[in-house]
């Protein structure tokens, strides 16, 4: 197999959702030489890659991968041939960032596909305190809808279990979440607690921005104001439904 570059100038964010990750890439793109995109899901450009004919729409023309596949001598797109279409993409997004990526727990599910295609890249990880990471999914309103167009309506204790299902689920069976949490400097990650950026944030962002071989005096402290995790700690016992679910779970 082809030795692809060292991709240490592209960062991941890995983060299970509602942990802090969306208020972590706005403070990262503090720094004028960092772009995270925000969900852009870039990665699922693979999934169109994979497959020998695609139409994004029922009435889109067709994209024929076979013909390039065919042409280009392959019977699937190496690592190598993946690692140059992502390049094209930061090229029209960000051709000036030295720091660019994409944040989503989606990289957490692709862990080892990410790093064959981007080796040595980095990857953030938040996390949080796990009654509070439960509480943050349970009022999170897009996971409510979710559960309910599946469920119907249910009650706000209903929707409790529910919330502390998912987190569990997560947290147990998400891969990359998983290994990084159990070796972050194998896998080159960083993990950030939600609480440090609550409690103590200036030096979190300084701990990150050096991980990420960024220039501290460049970056805008400014952006600081603008996220605020502060007085988000221990937000579980403001939910009565999560206050009375540990209660039952305790007993």
């Amino acid at each position: 197999m082809t030795d692809l570059p060292i991709a240490s100038n592209w960062c991941f964010h890995t983060g299970l959702a509602s942990s802090g990750t969306s208020g972590l890439v706005k403070l990262l793109n503090g720094h004028p030489e960092a772009l995270i995109l925000r969900e852009g899901l870039i990665w699922t450009y693979t999934d169109m890659l994979g497959e020998p004919k695609f139409r994004p729409t029922p009435a889109s023309h067709l994209i024929n991968h076979e013909v390039m596949l065919e042409q280009a001598g392959f019977d699937e797109w190496p690592p190598e041939r993946l690692r140059a279409f992502f390049e094209g993409v930061r090229q029209m997004v960000a051709p000036r960032a030295v720091v660019f990526g994409d944040k989503a727990t989606l990289y957490a599910q692709v862990i080892d596909d990410l790093q064959a295609v981007f080796p040595g890249c980095k990857l953030l990880h938040t996390v949080r305190e796990t009654w509070d990471h439960v509480a943050s999914i349970y009022e999170a309103q897009w996971w409510r809808e979710q559960v309910m167009a599946k469920n119907g309506p249910l009650s706000e204790a209903r929707l409790a279990v529910k919330a502390y299902q998912q987190q569990r689920w997560w947290a147990r069976k998400i891969a990359g979440h998983v290994r990084i949490v159990a070796d972050a400097e194998k896998e080159n990650a960083l993990i950030v607690r939600f609480e440090d950026l609550a409690e103590r944030p200036r030096e979190t962002m300084v701990d990150v921005l050096n991980f990420m071989g960024l220039d501290v005096v460049e970056y805008d402290w400014s952006v600081l104001e603008t996220v605020h995790y502060a007085g988000r700690v221990e937000r579980w016992q403001e939910c009565n439904a999560i206050v009375e679910l540990r209660e039952r779970l305790e007993e």
